[in-house]
């Protein structure tokens, strides 16, 4: 075949959909192995290749990594026994945790590995694109590794929480997928969608243990700590997340503070994370709950009701 031929042959002028034409350049027959965005345009959905930049000195194997990377393996090994059972093979996890606790992280580095070995990764922001994105993807790709990534869980299905139901499970569930879900506020989710075959496991992440307090000093300072500081340091951090790790590391290795200095200030700022924006989740709850049942009952009316909602929000900012 000469290079012209090859040429023409790889060269798509056109795509058809019916009787509709639309020019094109060259096409893929498959995904090149990534991490997606899943958008949309007059022109239809489209999947749009992401770099995923993951920091080389936080890739420690943590408990919470090594269970998650555990599952989603053996999820990929056992399609045959869900085929047999006659079950969809797909599967759903929250992960949620208190901010700062590496949720990200940690799906960074399983994403890496789904790329790793050649598979697809769709980040999704917008529900229904995300079921039409899948339904099209097995069309051209039914084999396929794919995990979701579902960020901020909480705010998603506020925002489009019956297509992700039927996604996960209803009409438009599809198989060959595994949905990975992270919250900081675990409550927020309603019941109805911390179920199996919607959400199948919800796992939480605590603060790091010993060893990966350990593990993650040593991997940020390497040889140019000794290692009995480096255990120090993981002893004295106990209940801290990683973002209260990092900011104990700038402050004693780069700035020069002392720890003792360093951990009074970090103890006083609250590792648990649970807040409303400054405002206390739990005495939020409590108190828009006392006011949902005051209007039930009609002791007050919608409009004054609004109102306090809204300055017990801004009281809170």
């Amino acid at each position: 075949m000469s290079k012209v031929e090859q040429l023409l042959e790889n060269l798509t002028q056109f795509t058809r959909t019916g009787n509709l034409f639309r020019s094109a350049g060259t096409t893929e027959k498959i995904l090149e192995a990534g991490v997606y965005n899943i958008g949309a345009d007059m022109r239809g959905l489209f999947f749009e290749k992401v770099e995923v930049k993951t920091d080389a000195l936080i890739k420690i194997n943590t408990s919470k990594y090594n269970y998650l990377m555990e599952e989603i393996n053996k999820f990929w090994e056992s399609k045959n026994k869900f085929t047999d059972l006659g079950f969809v093979n797909k599967r759903a996890f929250i992960v949620h945790s208190a901010p700062g606790m590496g949720k990200s992280c940690v799906f960074k580095q399983v994403m890496e590995n789904m790329v790793k070995a050649s598979n697809i990764t769709f980040i999704a922001t917008h529900t229904g694109l995300l079921a039409e994105a899948v339904k099209e993807f097995r069309e051209v790709e039914p084999e396929r590794k794919l995990l979701v990534i579902l960020e901020e869980l909480d705010e998603m299905v506020y925002n489009g929480g019956k297509a992700l139901s039927d996604l996960l499970d209803g009409p438009n569930s599809i198989g060959d997928v595994f949905y990975l879900a992270s919250t900081n506020y675990i409550d927020r989710i309603p019941a109805r969608m911390k179920r199996p075959s919607r959400f199948d496991r919800i796992v939480e992440m605590g603060p790091p243990s010993e060893e990966d307090r350990y593990e993650y000093f040593k991997a940020k300072l390497g040889l140019n700590e000794e290692d009995d500081k480096i255990r120090q340091y993981a002893k004295v951090t106990k209940d801290y997340s990683f973002a209260h790790m990092k900011e104990f590391l700038v402050s004693v290795c780069c700035l020069g503070n002392t720890i003792e200095d360093t951990l009074e200030r970090l103890n006083s700022m609250a590792p648990e994370g649970y807040t409303y924006g400054g405002y206390d989740e739990s005495k939020f709850q409590e108190e828009f709950k006392q006011l949902q049942e005051s209007a039930l009952l009609g002791r007050i009316n919608r409009v004054p009701l609004a109102n306090q909602i809204l300055q017990s929000l801004n009281e809170g900012k």
